[in-house]
């Protein structure tokens, strides 16, 4: 088939269903048309009132309104019926509804009633049917359509009242569904009414209730507060039910009725109840503790504490932290550490979480002062519980300085400027704060006013505090130097800085200046230049340009004239720098032929750098200038100095000095005259300027110009060693043999005592190292002698050259020392030994021993002035050069006796160097024991103790010849004393066999004290006890035949060290086979006493405690110090105690049997 025809086909099909479908969407419109030629159907609705349901108490009737509607287009008649649904509550129920009469228009409607009847045990509620059955009633010729049926089901619920019956009552409550709000009771009103026809008792009751939805009450408490009421005809009360919901009830709902039954109905059928319930909504309640209620913290430190918080709702819930305070910044302090929400668990109320907090106030706030946060517990945005957490805040601890002016500009020399400082405290509570300058370059000064200040918490308004800074200026300080002082501001109490401020001083520029010529008298041959010295110093503190130029001269012609510097460079301007000075020279070239010829020259030095033309002084030139006049004459004479060093060297030239800051050297020098007659010499020193001072001093008195040295020979002393001189003139002559003559004619005379020698002049040189000298400064000093008529001749030269170092270095004397030596046990060893300073400054010097071992022990003492005793050893401050005895105490180990050899270590350090300059000594020390007395190896405390025993011994056998009888017969009174005793205690106990008289015969076997045998073996520290052992045990063998008796000889292996680990096991069974023996000697003597195994057992077990207890008494109590050991005698007197009870049962029960045994009739 053609696929074509196929679809074709289909497609027909649909169309004749799709036609279909169309026609059938009309027949219903078409109907009514076909039905208006024919008949047409009835259509009718019903409608009660009230609409769905009555409420009739039992025994009356209720009465429904009834409307039946004709929605039809022709009038209709109806018929009405109505019917009880078939259950057993309508059995109670009957209804009667009455017809509509007539018939009803189309859009109109009937109205009847039906009446609902309600048997007197009519109970719950009954559906009645309502039943309608509408007939059209057209007029002709129209025929009537089909019938319409409608229903309507009403519901009919049987009240609480009765009706019309005797007995009644009513139940109803105003509200029966409550919501619990957190509140520990709920209540409910309950309304109890009287509708019968007298007096009624009504019995209330609240039971459980399973409706839907409703869950077990176990864990709730309902009471009623009036469980039976007395009400009269229509009387009414309202009864409470009150409902208590413990904490952290499960969320639900609970149900319940009351019921109220009259009690006086004899068919007990009057009864009412109502129900009602509580639900129990989900409650998201907790409670906070924290684990610090108060912190206290300093600003930006932190401090910790922990909120715990306990569900007191009744379900899990999800809780998130918080915090607040006021103002709202502050809450910042607090942070979570950790998790800030997390599941809070119910737990049966018992659910808790804890959180971590951290707290780290800022010092926003005054030191002490406190601030409350709250920390909350929150159920999304609503807060459920909180505490207050108290802050406390600490003080934090800051400064700051300035300064009112940064500069001090060019402050005078000699003279001081002034600024403020404002220090301000950066803190938040008061502080005392101090300041500090940093150390200003030697010369230089800076005060404060103040050095600490009390300024209160930057939150108040003395929050800062001026402090006045002068800057004193060295009367030296260079206009170039620029320094700059840093002020900080710092802890009273130490510490590092908060804050620094730099205040810069600048010098003001000054100018001064000084000259001198030494020598302005020069003599010269013909043709020679002579040099005329000229110091000029520029006392300014700048660098300035001088000028040195000729103002006239009287030769004619002149001579030439010239300035150099000391290289011999000539020049008219030179710079001199601040402070400093420097030799130049008029040099002048002598001319002409006549022997004595001369020429007057006037030189001027000038301060170019200083522009003041005043003249202070008054002597007619400007004080930026100075005038000299010189004399230059020519002649053939010989003028020349020379200078020599002792201990200079070969060439008695040069020398060396090492010196520490503040350290000093003197030097000897001899000048002498090598020019044709008596001469002055002058003297030129440079170098080591700034680093050490140089006095240069003649007979104890400082050079200060030039010095009178003669020609020639003077006279030697040889036991002073100098020269001899009169009244401080020397003694010379020009020639050896002139000297000598002189010599001769001295009353004393000695070819011993002097010799003619070329006359020196002893001068000395003293170089003192500043106290500002740092550590590898140094120089040259430079010394030269010329003669003040030849200044050009400079040979006369010696140096100095200056190393400034600290040297700290310790010598031990070794002379006569043995550094090995050896003593007798016990006795000690001193020695002395003794150090030197050998360096070149004071040092205060560790002096120690090493560590004592072994029990030797080494002391060391010192008597030296500046020692002092400290943990360490002794602390000595030595000068250079100084010596420091000590005395060494070797003290050898207590109570040894073999020989031992003790190495040991004394040590002296400077403390400034510590191990670094140590000096040690080692000694070794052999002990020997002592031979003893007579050679015998006897200790002294031995023979003592032997002479004490010879001594005693005769004294005691001398006591017992004379006191033991009287001892024995007191001894035997007592015994039988408390034998009498004893038997008395025997007789009373039933032992009918023995009588006092019995008592007087003898017994072998003595009886003994238990005390006195007790306090003799503690005595002896157990050895008497031992001795009883033995003599009971063969007391026992010997007279009744019990046991092995005493110890045997070969018991004393266990005393051997290969058996004594058997030794207590032997004990013992020696105990318990005692114990047999003493209980065999009862059962032969027919009595019993307590003594058994478990009494034995029983009071050791008393002891352990009852000592270990006394132990942890003593412990308790406070340290008694020296007297310690007292605690240790109430748990010595507690175990004695425990073993004495035991004792004394064996004692009584020995004495007991050995009585019977011997006295049996």
């Amino acid at each position: 088939m053609d696929p074509r025809q196929e679809s074709s086909k289909h497609a027909s099909h649909r169309a004749f269903l799709l036609v279909g479908l169309l026609l059938l969407s009309v027949v219903p419109t078409l109907a009514p048309v076909a039905s208006a030629d024919g008949a047409r159907d009835a259509s009718i609705s019903i409608i009660t009132s009230p609409a769905n349901g009555l409420e009739v108490n039992p025994g009356e009737s209720g009465e429904y309104t009834v409307r039946v509607y004709n929605q039809g287009s022709t009038p209709i008649t109806v018929s009405l019926s109505s019917t009880e649904e078939q259950t057993q509550e309508c059995g109670a129920y009957s209804s009667n509804i009455v017809q509509i009469p007539g018939p009803i228009d189309a859009g109109d409607f009937g109205e009847t009633t039906m009446n609902v009847t309600l048997t007197q045990t009519a109970e719950g509620s009954c559906d009645t049917t309502i039943s309608a059955t509408a007939t059209e009633q057209p007029e002709p010729p129209e025929t009537p359509g089909q019938p319409a049926t409608e229903t309507k089901t009403v519901t009919t619920t049987a009240g609480d009242g009765s009706g019309s019956a005797i007995f009644g009552v009513e139940v109803t409550m105003p509200a029966t569904t409550k919501t619990w709000g957190g509140q520990s009771i709920v209540e409910y009103d309950v309304d109890v009414e009287n509708t019968g026809q007298t007096n009624e008792t009504v019995a209330l009751t609240v039971e459980e209730t399973d409706g839907a939805g409703c869950q077990n009450t176990d864990d709730l408490t309902v009471e009623l507060d009036e469980e039976s009421v007395n009400l009269d005809q229509n009387e009414s009360v309202t009864v409470v039910v009150s409902v208590e919901v413990p904490d952290g009830q499960a969320a639900d709902k609970y149900c319940w009725e009351v019921t109220g039954v009259v009690t006086n109905d004899p068919t007990q059928n009057a009864s009412d109840s109502e129900d009602f319930s509580l639900t129990v909504p989900e409650l998201h309640e907790c409670e906070m503790s924290l684990s610090k209620s108060t912190v206290t913290v300093n600003p930006g430190a932190e401090g910790t504490l922990s909120a715990t918080l306990t569900n007191t709702g009744n379900s899990d819930w999800s809780v998130t932290m918080g915090k607040s305070a006021s103002p709202a910044s502050r809450s910042s302090w607090v942070t979570f550490d950790g998790a800030s929400s997390g599941l809070l668990p119910y737990n049966d109320g018992e659910g808790t979480r804890t959180f971590d907090l951290k707290v780290s106030p800022d010092d926003s706030v005054t030191a002490g002062s406190e601030t409350v946060i709250n920390i909350l517990g929150k159920d999304g945005s609503a807060v459920k519980c909180s505490k207050e957490l108290r802050v406390k805040v600490g003080q934090s601890y800051g400064a700051s300085i300035s300064v009112s002016q940064s500069l001090l500009p060019n402050i005078e020399p000699g003279s001081n400027g002034t600024t403020t400082l404002t220090v301000t405290n950066d803190g938040n509570g008061p502080d005392n704060l101090r300041v500090s300058a940093s150390s200003a370059p030697s010369g230089w000064a800076v005060r404060l006013d103040a050095t600490t200040v009390s300024v209160g918490s930057k939150h108040g308004s003395e929050k800062s505090s001026d402090v006045s800074v002068t800057i004193d200026v060295p009367i030296n300080a260079l206009a170039t130097e620029e320094i700059d002082i840093t002020f900080s501001v710092l802890p009273s109490s130490g510490g590092a800085a908060y804050d620094e401020v730099v205040l810069r001083v600048t010098v003001k520029a000054v100018h001064g200046m000084q000259a001198d010529a030494p020598a302005t008298d020069q003599t010269g041959r013909s043709g020679s230049e002579v040099r005329f010295p000229i110091t000029i110093e520029n006392l300014g503190n700048v660098k300035d340009t001088f000028r040195c130029s000729v103002m006239q001269q009287t030769a004619t012609p002149a001579w030439d004239v010239h300035y150099e510097d000391a290289d011999g460079v000539q020049f008219v301007d030179i710079d001199i720098q601040p402070r400093s000075s420097i030799e130049v020279f008029l040099v002048v070239s002598v001319d002409g032929e006549e022997e004595l010829a001369y020429t007057r020259i006037t030189s001027r030095i000038t301060n170019r750098g200083d522009s003041s033309t005043a003249d202070a002084d008054g002597d007619g030139v400007p004080d930026n200038q100075r005038e000299f006049e010189f004399l230059a004459i020519l002649s053939d004479r010989n003028f020349a100095m020379d200078v020599r060093l002792v201990d200079g060297g070969l060439d008695e030239r040069t020398g060396t000095a090492v010196l520490p800051p503040s350290g000093s050297q003197t030097y000897e020098l001899w000048v002498m005259n090598t020019g044709d007659g008596n001469d002055k010499a002058l003297f030129d020193l440079s170098g080591l300027q700034g680093i050490a001072t140089r006095e240069l001093t003649l007979g104890g008195l400082p050079v200060e110009g030039p010095v009178s040295v003669p020609v020639g020979y003077g006279i030697w002393d040889f036991e002073n060693q100098t020269y001899l001189d009169d009244n401080g003139v020397p003694i010379t002559s020009a020639t050896e043999n002139g000297a000598q003559t002189i010599m001769l004619e001295l009353p004393n005379y000695s070819n011993t005592s002097y010799e003619a020698r070329p006359f020196k002049l002893k001068l000395e040189l003293k170089l003192t190292v500043n106290p500002g000298a740092n550590t590898g400064e140094g120089g040259v000093l430079d010394l030269t002698v010329t003669s003040v008529s030849n200044a050009a001749n400079r040979s006369g030269r010696i140096s100095i050259t200056l190393d400034v170092q600290i040297v700290y270095e310790l010598e031990f004397d070794l002379e006569g020392i043995e550094t090995e030596m050896s003593l007798t046990f016990p006795d000690r060893l001193e020695y002395p030994l003794n150090f030197t300073n050998t360096g070149n400054t004071k040092t205060d010097v560790l002096i120690f021993a090493s560590e004592s071992f072994r029990g030797w022990n080494v002391l060391i003492e010192s008597d030296f002035e500046g020692c002092e005793e400290d943990a360490s050893g002794y602390i000595c401050e030595v000068d250079v050069g100084e010596v420091v005895p000590l005395l060494i105490i070797v003290r050898p180990p207590f109570e040894t006796d073999i020989e031992n050899t003790f190495k040991f270590t004394i040590s002296v350090q400077p403390s400034e160097t510590g191990v670094i300059d140590r000096e040690n000594i080692e000694f070794e020390v052999l002990g020997v024991p002592s031979k003893g007395f007579l050679g015998l190896g006897l200790s002294s405390e031995q023979v003592q103790s032997g002479f004490f025993i010879i001594l005693v011994i005769p004294v005691l056998l001398l006591f017992y010849r004379v006191g033991m009888p009287s001892i024995q017969n007191s001894m035997e009174v007592s015994r039988r004393s408390r034998k009498q005793d004893h038997v008395q205690y025997l007789i009373d106990s039933g032992h009918e066999s023995i009588t006092l008289t019995t008592m007087k015969v003898r017994n072998p076997v003595p009886f003994r004290n238990p005390t006195t045998q007790f306090a003799l073996t503690m005595v002896t520290f157990g050895i008497y006890g031992l001795y009883l052992h033995h003599q009971y045990s063969n007391e026992m063998k010997r007279y009744a035949n019990i046991g092995k008796g005493g110890f045997k000889l070969w018991n004393l292996l266990f005393f051997l060290p290969f058996f004594a680990i058997a030794l207590p096991f032997w004990m013992i069974a020696r105990m318990f086979g005692f114990l047999r023996s003493t209980k065999q000697l009862e059962a032969q003597t027919g009595h019993a006493t307590k003594l058994s195994f478990g009494f034995i057992l029983m009071w050791s077990l008393i002891g352990m405690v009852a000592t270990g207890g006394a132990m942890l008494i003593m412990f308790l109590f406070p340290d008694l110090g020296r007297l310690e050991f007292i605690k240790m005698l109430a748990p010595a007197a507690v175990y004695m105690w425990t073993v004495f009870v035991p004792w004394k049962a064996f004692e009584d029960s020995l004495n007991a049997s050995w009585t019977l045994f011997f006295t049996r009739t």
